[in-house]
């Protein structure tokens, strides 16, 4: 449980930053902050996937699909 508090906590900080470069190009990102975001949402991304082949999902809920989302936006962001 305390690992999913910090990787929650963790996420909030670098979306905070992603704000922060994206609307007033202010802030950066460091090697280790860059590693740790790609990290984090690497890991996520497999565990989703893992998830959804060991359930047999044949369709995502809507609000599983907006997380997914916020990922992929977040690489996108990071150039991950």
């Amino acid at each position: 449980l305390n690992i999913r508090k910090d990787i929650f906590k963790k996420i909030k900080k670098y979306y905070a930053k992603r704000s922060s470069i994206v609307h007033s190009g202010q802030s950066e990102v460091t090697l280790p902050e860059y590693d740790d975001f790609f990290h984090i949402v690497k890991t996520c991304l497999y565990n989703i996937i893992a998830l959804i082949e060991q359930k047999n999902f044949s369709k995502i809920k809507t609000h599983q699909f907006g997380v997914f989302l916020f990922y992929v936006h977040s690489m996108m962001i990071f150039k991950i």
